[in-house]
């Protein structure tokens, strides 16, 4: 991947971040009026599955050419992070509920332990659950992206023999509501595989980026992530499964909005193939926060409620939503950098301690057979 690129998919992922803080700061106890455009904040989501199918596929053509080094990179970016976000969803809601109780009466409370073993295991959003971690109201889309890392892996390193089992068995696990926005994240692999962009003249990588980035804003302005599920889905399924579907009842249009976004980034490329290398200092800076982007993510509604709470005197207005959305940033911020900081370690200790499985396991297999 060039410097330039690389940068630009950093731009995409920031921006899609601060967009899910924006749409999720939408909030009548922060401003009294609705934020323009907030109603869209699924699409950043879909950017999301699509940037990180691209970026999968590609650092597994490149330094993850193995099961125990793919595992080992997926697990110590995912699940610490994963895990403190819920425990601070957690003590945030139990800091903040006290202060401000009628700002956490659509936030769970109950059912504590199994609403931690199910966000441990990924498994908040199988088949028909919806179990919402506290206030954590983000995570939904990380199990479905566990799924997905869980599938490519397979799909890239499992022996052929297990392959189509193991396979099966994940998408019988997961259920069809996950599975209906798994092109989603394939379009993303499919980006990052596709090659003929290279024969592309510089005119028409120009005219399909600006193209795309017409239908991004097309999509929005005809609202076709609803249009589709209200217009055409809705009346012809029964409601209940309509409600249990949850986000995934947007398959089609979000699988259309991916597909805008994949040639997106295929045009970027070609554009960007022959430019040289941006200035050192903003391409650290770009991947620095770009990394910061998860914890943004996974962390910052807990943070908004708990604000919101702390500051229950002030009136809601323009002077509150800037305290509580700046003080959640710097916060997630704070909070990614330093589980950031175990995540070398962990990663290494992952691989020894796959490697000496591996190693291990022809010695036992062996003397079975002794």
């Amino acid at each position: 991947m060039s410097p330039a690129l690389s940068l630009y998919l950093d731009a995409v992922r920031i921006g899609a971040a601060l967009f899910v803080v924006y749409a999720h700061s939408n909030l009548r106890f922060l401003l009294p009026a609705p934020l323009p455009l907030a109603e869209f904040g699924h699409s950043a989501v879909v950017v999301f599955f699509v940037l990180s199918g691209y970026v999968i596929a590609h650092v597994a053509e490149g330094r993850e050419r193995d099961g125990i080094d793919y595992a080992a990179a997926r697990i110590s970016r995912i699940v610490p992070l994963a895990l403190v976000s819920v425990l601070a969803a957690l003590a945030a809601d139990h800091l903040g509920r006290p202060l401000a109780p009628a700002l956490y009466q659509v936030i769970p409370a109950d059912r504590v332990l199994l609403r931690l073993a199910l966000s441990a295991a990924f498994l908040n959003e199988t088949w028909w659950l919806s179990v919402m971690p506290f206030s954590n109201v983000p995570y939904w889309s990380l199990c479905y992206e566990v799924v997905y890392y869980l599938i490519f892996g397979i799909a890239l390193h499992a022996p052929p023999g297990w392959r189509r089992p193991m396979l099966a068995t994940v998408a019988l696990l997961a259920g069809p509501k996950i599975l209906l926005l798994l092109p989603c994240w394939l379009l993303g692999v499919a980006a990052c595989r596709y090659r003929g962009d290279t024969r592309w003249p510089a005119g028409l990588a120009a005219a399909l980026w600006l193209g795309s980035a017409g239908l991004f804003w097309l999509h929005h302005r005809l609202d076709l992530m609803r249009g589709f599920a209200d217009g055409l889905l809705a009346p012809r399924v029964s409601p209940w499964l309509m409600e249990h579907l949850a986000f995934s009842r947007y398959f089609a249009a979000d699988v259309w909005l991916a597909g805008v976004v994949g040639l997106n980034f295929i045009a970027a490329r070609r554009l960007l193939a022959a430019r040289g290398a941006p200035a050192a200092g903003l391409r650290d800076a770009a991947a620095r926060l770009g990394m910061l982007t998860f914890a943004i993510y996974i962390l910052h509604f807990p943070l908004l409620y708990l604000g919101g709470a702390l500051l229950t005197g002030l009136t809601p207005g323009p002077a509150k939503w800037v305290l509580v959305v700046t003080g959640a940033l710097l916060a997630a911020v704070s909070t990614g950098t330093l589980v950031d900081r175990s995540r070398p370690g962990l990663r290494r200790w992952l691989v020894r301690l796959g490697r000496q499985a591996l190693a291990a396991a022809p010695a036992r297999g062996s003397s079975r057979l002794t």
